[in-house]
């Protein structure tokens, strides 16, 4: 009888500190989440700021494709909840990344072509 509760309240602990391994592992998740968000605005503010006439250069398919990127990347972070469930959070991060070094390709290939 003694043993049994022993082994069921092994096994409650275990149960408890794997949730609690998964609570952990789910904030730090979304704190990389954050600073990966924080440093992609921080990059896209500084990139602005030392060229400030780099839109007037754009054709507009260019600044299509920016403002695109652009739109993909809010949807992605602002529907987060709703695509969380079914891309993981490193996914949205890879789907972010890919818009971004669209709209910067973009962006690096109209300084090229003038």
């Amino acid at each position: 009888m003694v043993r049994n509760i022993a082994i069921v309240l092994a096994i409650a602990a275990l149960v408890a500190v794997w949730q609690g391994a998964q609570i952990i592992a789910l904030g730090i998740s979304q704190i990389i989440f954050v600073m990966f968000l924080i440093g992609m605005i921080a990059f896209g503010v500084n990139y602005v700021r030392q060229r400030p006439l780099a839109w007037l250069v754009l054709s507009d398919t260019q600044k299509r494709v920016i403002i695109g990127a652009v739109v993909g990347i809010v949807l992605l972070v602002l529907g987060y909840s709703f695509f969380s469930s079914v891309i993981t959070p490193f996914g949205v991060m890879a789907l972010i990344a890919i818009l971004a070094v669209l709209a910067l390709w973009v962006i690096r290939e109209s300084r090229r072509l003038h």
